[in-house]
């Protein structure tokens, strides 16, 4: 087998194994064309590269487009913002100085059962119009220590578990 031929199976088994890539390190030009077969064969000849992909049987290609001009405005100007207000007037209430959650006081459940079927049951705000599963909790219900987390995600509201 020639020198060809085996450096054909190696690119060919590299292009198996997933490699798109070749480096010729430490190779110049004329000594990789030479392994090709298609480079001067004599030390200190140069060959033109033009004419040694054309015995190797290389195509011309033609050259690509050049990509479109690229946009060199300057971007539209933000809108003006409006000023600030400062102090805020008077009359401004942000939440309510209330400690009552939902205006009242929370009923005491006896088990987690029945702060399930509560949870399940409440109105008290928007979140009942989307949720598909009430997520009280889990674990043991009679625990002498409770972590409470956040609000259920979308997740806990599929599946129905913290």
């Amino acid at each position: 087998m020639d020198a060809r031929e085996q450096l054909r199976r190696y690119l060919e088994q590299r292009r198996e194994m997933g490699e798109s890539e070749l480096v010729l390190d430490g190779l110049s030009v004329e000594e990789a064309m030479r392994v090709l077969g298609a480079g001067p064969t004599g030390p200190g000849g140069s060959a033109d590269w033009r004419a040694a992909l054309q015995q190797a049987g290389a195509q011309p290609v033609s050259p690509a487009e050049p990509p479109p001009a690229l946009r060199t405005a300057a971007p539209d100007p933000a809108p003006e913002k409006a000023p600030v207000k400062w102090p805020p007037p008077a009359g401004l209430v942000v939440g309510s100085s209330s400690r009552d959650l939902f205006g009242g006081k929370a009923p005491a459940f006896g088990s987690l059962a029945d702060l399930a079927a509560a949870v399940a049951a409440c109105t008290k705000c928007g979140l009942h119009k989307g949720a598909k599963n009430p997520v009280p909790g889990e674990g043991n219900p009679d625990a002498d220590f409770m972590c409470v987390g956040e609000a259920p995600g979308a997740t806990e509201d599929e599946t129905g578990r913290p």
